[in-house]
């Protein structure tokens, strides 16, 4: 603990490649401005790349991020996963640092300066802001809620993906429960 705030040795092996089922996640929020301040905090399981729960705010808090781990809590009570992140002020506050360990995960944060630890949950945005906020203008900030919405369901139900073999992110998930 340094003046306040927590901090967690990254422990996410560097090849990102889990074997199990909710057992990595990471975590991060991305900033769009066109409607006025929107934020889109999401969770994203490392097994099959799916978006296990995400909120959107109109304020960059720390009641966004812990929203989000509730809602990951509630899709399922019993994972204990480990969680990574950036060193933003949210994962470093003590409510966070308080409901992650309430919820049993074990934190995990990017080394200073290096922000490709926390690639996956980027890699998504990315995908996120090409397929879907670029090709449009919002008029209303429940215009993009509802467009979020709708492009996380399709990336975990219909958008394939390669390194699941071509299956979307769900489809690989039932398959591996199966």
């Amino acid at each position: 603990v340094l003046f306040g705030i927590f901090f967690h040795a990254p422990l996410l092996p560097s090849s990102m490649s889990m074997g199990c089922a909710v057992h990595d996640r990471v975590s991060s929020v991305t900033v769009r401005c066109s409607v006025g301040p929107a934020y889109l905090s999401a969770i994203k399981d490392l097994y099959d790349g799916s978006i296990v729960a995400y909120v959107v705010g109109q304020f960059n808090d720390n009641e966004l991020v812990l929203e989000t781990l509730r809602k990951a809590q509630k899709a399922n009570p019993n994972a204990t996963p480990l969680i990574h992140s950036d060193r933003g002020s949210q994962y470093t506050s003590k409510d966070y640092y308080r409901l992650t360990t309430q919820y049993q995960m074990t934190r995990s944060m990017s080394r200073v300066g290096k922000c490709i630890d926390n690639a996956p949950i980027e890699s998504f945005f990315g995908h996120f802001k090409t397929e879907c906020y670029d090709l449009k203008k919002y008029k209303t900030f429940e215009e993009l809620v509802s467009d979020i919405d709708a492009y996380i369901y399709f990336y975990n139900h219909q958008r394939f993906q390669e390194r699941n073999n071509g299956l979307a992110p769900l489809e690989m998930r039932n398959k591996a429960v199966a």
